[in-house]
């Protein structure tokens, strides 16, 4: 089995509120050891998710092994406020909505039960409850700059752990794997750190976090109760650069040679798939492969819906066996000296001399 490992280092301050800030890294290395053929695998996860979940420590186990891979997940920038909730309140519009009566009721609830047993009571079907979030400036769902670069520096500080005992790596086989707003951070991490990756997987990524611009919506049901938890994430209420987190124009501020494999469905509600598509063809060296309901197949793909109910494992045994990429061994690999990103809002200089990224950014005059 293979060797897992975990540790918890200093992460790059917060570039909304500076702080100091930890970062919980997970890996494993093949059972077999490590080699001049091994390559390395970031895995993102997406909303809902983190590295302790079941199915991620399950991929990063497999796949070291199967595939002679360093597997690597961090527990990124905002992650706490990216799943579940439980601190809960009443949403204000559907409050304002019940009749005199019901809110004199609802009112008197003193906790969670209280609020079952008032909507049993009054046969209420659905319910309309907002998260509260504890997020600041030095810790929130950023859902872009930030979490790239906790990705980032998890990435490169195992390699800085493999090398400094004495291994060498195939530098051509580095490969990004994410799922959702995780593959939209994965094509952020290839952009900031200057094309580096050999390979990304895209399971249903957006072009643009739509969480940013509109809330998210959690569904559950209890007994015969629907229910529905509003998310409204700090980001949309603070200044964001869209033209540096819009991928078609952040991909045209440099030339991609990494080879994509990007999957999205037909029925997506978060992202079109003919601007996916459309995006892709524009790529260096993307396969777009589009899921529409005949090539859902109950395995691999059980929907053609935003992240295709897709088999997390299979899905990445398939493209390993359907591409047989040839990783051309490369141990003298080097790390990304600096990139740089100008907008109209900001100059981005994200520098790697001390093998972790720093980033700086500085508005510009028309910022």
């Amino acid at each position: 089995m293979a060797k897992e490992y975990n540790i918890s280092v200093p992460a790059h301050p917060s570039i909304y509120q500076p702080n100091d800030r930890d970062l919980d890294i997970y890996f494993c290395e093949p059972d077999s050891g490590i080699n001049e053929e091994t390559g390395l695998l970031l895995l993102i996860n997406g909303f809902g998710a983190n590295s302790n979940s079941n199915v991620y420590k399950k991929m990063r186990g497999n796949f070291s092994d199967q595939y002679n891979l360093i597997t690597i997940q961090c527990d990124y920038f905002g992650i706490e406020f990216m799943g579940d909730s439980d601190d809960i309140r009443i949403n204000e519009e559907y409050f304002n909505k019940l009749d005199d009566q019901l809110k004199i009721d609802l009112l008197s609830s003193k906790n969670s039960e209280d609020v079952m047993d008032w909507c049993k009571k009054n046969n209420i079907e659905q319910l309309i409850v907002d998260a509260i979030l504890k997020e600041d400036l030095s810790d929130f769902n950023d859902m872009s700059i930030m979490q790239a670069l906790d990705n980032i520096t998890a990435l490169f500080l195992v390699i800085a752990i493999i090398r400094d005992n004495g291994y060498k790596i195939n530098g051509n086989k580095i490969l990004c794997y994410g799922y959702s707003h995780g593959a939209y951070l994965s094509y952020l991490c290839n952009a900031f750190t200057g094309d580096f990756f050999s390979l990304i997987i895209d399971n249903s990524a957006w072009l643009f976090p739509k969480y940013i611009e509109m809330p998210r919506y959690l569904f559950s049901k209890k007994d015969n109760l629907m229910i529905n938890i509003k998310f409204e994430y700090l980001i949309n209420k603070i200044r964001y650069d869209k033209e540096l987190l819009y991928l078609l124009s952040l991909y045209n501020k440099f030339e991609s040679n990494c080879t994509i494999v990007s999957f999205q469905g037909d029925d997506d509600n978060l992202v079109h798939y003919i601007d996916k598509k459309n995006f892709c063809s524009n790529l260096k060296s993307c396969f777009f492969e589009l899921i529409d309901q005949k090539k859902v197949d109950g395995k691999i793909f059980k929907s053609n819906k935003h992240g295709l109910g897709a088999d997390f494992l299979l899905l990445f045994d398939y493209v390993m066996k359907k591409y047989n990429f040839n990783f051309k061994k490369d141990i003298n690999f080097k790390y990304p000296e600096q990139t740089n990103f100008n907008t109209n809002m900001y100059k981005y200089i994200i520098d790697y001399s001390k093998e972790v990224p720093i980033l700086t950014r500085t508005p510009t005059n028309n910022g």
